[in-house]
């Protein structure tokens, strides 16, 4: 999608469009993240002694979970000229779940 007379957008000026000065057209990076989220759940003595556990946690965090944004491009954060983060590529979304153990 590019610029013609008869589709008048302003998001790309022709095909292969270079910009002799090294920028492009301006695009608003707001946005609102959920970066991290940990939640934990330690298990009542009572239902421990049983199994001769003096502790028990169950927990699960996530990181880089949503992006609200308005961005055509992989991250608002990045903070190159373009729309590609070229080799950092996008943002993982990470997820761990585990148990913390004692006896």
């Amino acid at each position: 999608p590019y610029w013609t007379p008869e589709n008048p957008i302003n998001t790309a000026a022709r095909i292969n469009y270079r910009n002799p000065l090294g920028y492009g057209f301006y695009g608003d990076r707001s946005f609102v993240r959920l970066q991290d989220v940990s939640l934990s759940y330690n298990l009542p003595e009572r239902l421990l002694g049983k199994v001769k556990m003096s502790a028990l946690q169950v927990y699960v965090s996530g990181k880089n979970l949503y992006t609200w944004t308005d961005w055509k491009g992989w991250d608002p954060e990045y903070g190159g000229g373009g729309r590609s983060p070229g080799n950092n590529g996008p943002l993982l979304k990470t997820f761990v779940a585990g148990l913390n153990i004692s006896f």
